[in-house]
């Protein structure tokens, strides 16, 4: 998957990681739909990032691979 396409998904813009990569902001409204869309995506046996927070998966679907 292209980095455009995950952000489009995560956050609703396919330039929200090379925006915040540049130095730019977000709402805690996209913030939480990002780390939301990543718990939800999450591939299972990939250790979580430990300085972020981990939402509760609210998906159902099979885990990406």
């Amino acid at each position: 998957m292209s980095e455009s396409r995950a952000a489009t998904l995560a956050a609703g813009n396919p330039c929200f990681f090379s925006r915040m990569r540049g130095g730019g902001t977000c709402t805690i409204r996209t913030y939480r739909r990002a780390v939301q869309w990543f718990s939800d995506n999450w591939p299972n046996g990939l250790e979580w990032p430990s300085d972020v927070p981990h939402p509760e998966p609210t998906l159902q679907s099979e885990k990406a691979a």
